[in-house]
């Protein structure tokens, strides 16, 4: 079969350079809006041009080889040389850009990352800024364009619009999971450490029977409390435990490519509302274009799920 890598194709050397600082083929297929099927294709690619391997591959990292280290070595000072080239040829259009900062929950980054990369497709004189809210409201950043919050709490202002409701679930890694042959269940969970976000404000950890619509508090066990829901979901990807209350779609990837795995399917832990909040000062139309588009996906995303699992506000 024909090789997919053309050896003049910059873009190709750009998605070996980012593989390469992020020692993750996941990470850089988010990035680039790409597949991790074709992330990891192009890389077999240029291996199978070269007639030897670039990267060493584990569950955790991907490593470059000697031979990887020195190839791309040589091909840095070109490319960074040609980059800057580019940068100073469209140093005038850069000042016709238009910049829109948004301010978002980082539950749905992936989701947004994808939405923004569209938009450019269409606004490419368009440019993002993405911000976590959970920080800017700490550090006390400028207002962003648009904000998407976790629940109200986050927001500090009043003039906001409820998108929708999203569920949160129950996930182990595969080695935990595997452990129990006919599926873990809520007294297994006695018996595991669980992995919590100490952001959640209910009176007490709980899991919501969807079927019958009742709850139940989370059994006594080892646990571990995380700062966000984010650093939650590194832990169960590292093997650390049993992670309550994840977002569905911050999982998403994770659990397609059997990273993790959903435990007690048909349990959730508190739901989260999606509000969005926007800067009062709206002077570009491409900025309210953009608003109502990113309303309008979120919307149809968020209208996928069917929860009536309680919500509780976030810190």
């Amino acid at each position: 079969m024909a090789s997919n890598f053309d050896l003049e194709n910059l873009k190709d050397w750009e998605l070996l350079m980012r593989v390469a600082s992020n020692g993750s083929m996941n990470q850089t297929a988010a990035e680039l809006d790409l597949s991790i099927a074709t992330v990891s294709q192009k890389i077999k690619d240029i291996e199978a041009v070269l007639g030897y391997p670039i990267f060493e591959r584990t569950t955790k990292k991907t490593r470059l080889t000697p031979e990887g280290v020195q190839l791309l070595a040589a091909a840095k000072n070109p490319l960074d040389s040609f980059k800057s080239f580019v940068s100073d040829i469209h140093s005038a259009d850069r000042m016709k850009k238009i910049h829109i900062t948004c301010s978002i929950s980082n539950s749905i980054s992936r989701f947004f990352f994808r939405l923004c990369a569209e938009f450019k497709k269409a606004h490419p004189e368009v440019e993002f800024e993405l911000i976590d809210n959970q920080y800017s409201l700490r550090d006390r950043l400028k207002p962003a364009d648009v904000s998407i919050f976790a629940n109200l709490s986050q927001n500090e202002r009043s003039n906001t619009v409820l998108l929708g409701k999203e569920p949160t679930i129950i996930c182990a890694p595969a080695s935990i999971a595997d452990k129990y042959s006919g599926g873990l269940t809520l007294q297994d969970l006695s018996k595991e450490m669980v992995l919590l976000c100490s952001n959640w404000t209910c009176p007490s950890p709980f899991l919501f029977d969807s079927r019958s619509g009742k709850t139940y508090p989370l059994p006594e066990s080892d646990r571990m409390y995380f700062i966000s829901s984010e650093t939650v979901l590194e832990a169960v990807t590292e093997k650390l435990g049993v992670a309550w209350a994840l977002p569905y779609m911050m999982t998403e990837m994770y659990l397609a490519e059997g990273e993790i795995v959903r435990v007690l399917p048909d349990l959730e832990g508190p739901s989260v509302n999606y509000f969005m909040g926007v800067e009062a000062m709206i002077t570009e139309p491409i900025v309210s274009c953009f608003i109502e588009y990113a309303a309008s996906e979120l919307r149809k995303r968020l209208a996928v799920f069917q929860t009536s699992s309680p919500s509780y506000a976030l810190y």
